[in-house]
């Protein structure tokens, strides 16, 4: 697994974008982090302009003023990403739509948390993340190729031996159950 970390800038243009894509493909970058976008919005069909892979998840910080944006392009195969809703609006909303699937009885709806909205509306910046898990991050550090490589424990037992039940019973002599 291969993580880049690049300042690119002129991504408006169709050689660069094309430079960029020939640069992560050569490299076979899985994570991909870019600094000073110089855009105002990202859009999936600009993303996918550059990312030469099909399978492509990815996360965008706009610029504003003097701040240059940020893109993050991952292979969701690698690791799992997300955005926070920052909406005062729609996040009180939801917490009004939750609250009500509650009082229908059902106990995992959340509660309406008026003191978050209340932040909320004092400005929230644009939040994300990613997660990597231990066996992706042992991928990365022994260079594997394959995830069955590093895991400890299998996924799967074969399945021509028999079950642990099964094992109980013959070895008992009360056979099936």
């Amino acid at each position: 697994m291969k993580i880049m970390s690049w300042n690119v800038r002129g991504l408006g243009r169709a050689d660069k974008r094309r430079r960029v894509r020939q640069v992560i493909q050569d490299r076979k970058v899985d994570v991909l982090l870019l600094q000073e976008t110089k855009k105002s919005s990202m859009e999936e069909m600009f993303v996918r302009s550059f990312w030469p892979w099909e399978r492509m998840a990815f996360m965008a910080v706009d610029s504003e003023g003097s701040a240059g944006g940020l893109l993050s392009i991952w292979n969701p195969e690698v690791c799992n990403a997300y955005t926070e809703l920052n909406d005062p609006v729609v996040q009180c909303q939801r917490f009004a739509d939750q609250l009500k699937d509650r009082q229908s009885g059902d106990d995992e709806a959340m509660a309406l948390d008026e003191t978050f909205c209340t932040a909320l509306e004092y400005g929230f910046p644009p939040t994300g993340g990613w997660g990597l898990g231990i066996d992706r991050l042992t991928m990365m550090m022994t260079d594997s190729q394959n995830i069955k490589e590093v895991l400890l424990f299998p996924a799967m037992k074969p399945q021509d031996e028999p079950s642990a039940k099964e094992h109980i019973q013959t070895a008992s002599g009360l056979g099936p159950v």
